[in-house]
Parts: C-alpha cells; structure tokens; sequence
C-alpha cells in the first residue's frame, strides 16, 4: 500500500500518463546568437558569467548537434553510463557528490541545487534518464519512527529527494523521453505515493515505467 503522505499537486491523481507534448515549455531569452544557435548563450547564463573552457568536441556538438542517450543521477561508480557507453552510445558523466559540478560539489536534497540539476537535465535533454536516490534512511533495515536512531528531518529529506526524481521523470515524459528508478527491493521507497502514482507497483508497473531492484 502507498504512504499515507498526500501526493504532490504536479501528478495525476488517477493512473492516466501524461501526454508527450511540449506544452510549457518556453524558449530561452537569447541575447547572442551565432552559428551554434543560443547554445552559447544558456551555458553563460548557467555559468553566471563566469569564465569557462569549451572543449573541441564540445563546441562541434553545439554547432551540429548530437543526442545525449543516457544520464544518470546519483550515479556512484557510473557503472551503468559505462556500460551505455561500451555500445558505442553518447553518455556524459553521471551526476552525483563523488564529482563535482561547476567547481563545486552539489547537495540535491535542497531546492537550490536541485533547480541547478534541473535545469542542467533539460539542457543535456537525454533520452533516458536514470535516478538512484540514496536508500539508506529509507531502508527497510533501518529505525523506524519512534524508535532509536530514526531521525524525522532526515527521513523527510531523504523522501523529498525521490519526489523530486519523480518529478524529473514526470516533466521527462511530458517530452517524450524515457527514463528508470532505482532503490532496493524492499525499500520504502515503493511505498511512496508519489512513487506508486507515477510507476505503479513492482509487481504492477504501469505501462512504459521501468524500476531497477536490486537485491540489496
């Protein structure tokens, strides 16, 4: 059975999917345009202006385009992007503490940097992207409330960062990308309402919803 805790506003409340439109999505401002479109001009807004460095290889995809076609999030020892990588598709650098991004390591259980990652997503715009959030306030081995060790604060951040992965995957869709969940089986991430709203079930997934569960 799902949490007790309401659903966010953003998901359906019944088990229709979104639709795969663009509807809300707004061009950027574009205050420099050259041969590689506005592409310039949205990584200086993400940078603030500071100075940066553009590979070769970085700027002849700017300039003639390619898809990205795996991102993942919270990756560890980027196994996964390694993988994608070994089949000779395009996969940059997982996003995760271990690797700093911008000169600094990112905390994705606070609205700032997760508004960054956001936005930094939509930019690279994968075809499928792949969130593990942290499991282990959310481990079913773990405190339970009212029991010693369990901290409210910290279980709320925890859940708060796979709401968010959902939300990612929620607005991913409404583009028509892909993406996948991961958490361990058992977990109380699949209990979530959000979670079970958007994915269904483990033993009842909702069409075209992918879950990664591994044993421990």
């Amino acid at each position: 059975a799902a949490s007790s805790a309401s659903s966010p506003s953003w998901l359906p409340s019944q088990a229709n999917h979104p639709a795969t439109d663009e509807e809300g999505a707004s061009a950027p401002s574009s205050g420099i345009m050259t041969e590689l479109g506005d592409m310039l001009e949205k990584v200086y807004q993400m940078t603030g202006g500071r100075t940066i460095y553009c590979a070769r290889a970085a700027l002849q995809a700017m300039a003639f385009g390619h898809r990205v076609a795996f991102l993942e999030l919270f990756c560890g020892a980027m196994q996964l992007t390694l993988g994608v990588r070994a089949q000779g598709l395009l996969a940059p650098m997982g996003i995760d503490r271990l690797y700093p991004v911008g000169g600094r390591e990112w905390d994705l259980s606070i609205p700032s940097d997760q508004k960054n990652c956001g936005s930094l997503i939509d930019l690279i715009d994968p075809l499928v992207l792949h969130t593990a959030p942290a499991c282990s306030k959310l481990s079913t081995v773990g405190p339970n409330k009212g029991q010693k060790g369990y901290n409210e604060e910290e279980f709320t951040k925890a859940v708060g960062v796979v709401v968010w992965c959902v939300y990612l995957h929620f607005t991913r869709r409404r583009k028509g990308r892909e993406g996948s969940l991961e958490s361990p089986k058992g977990s109380k991430v699949w209990t979530l309402a959000a979670v079970v709203i958007f994915f269904g079930l483990i033993s009842c997934p909702k069409p075209g919803c992918f879950f990664a569960v591994p044993d421990a």
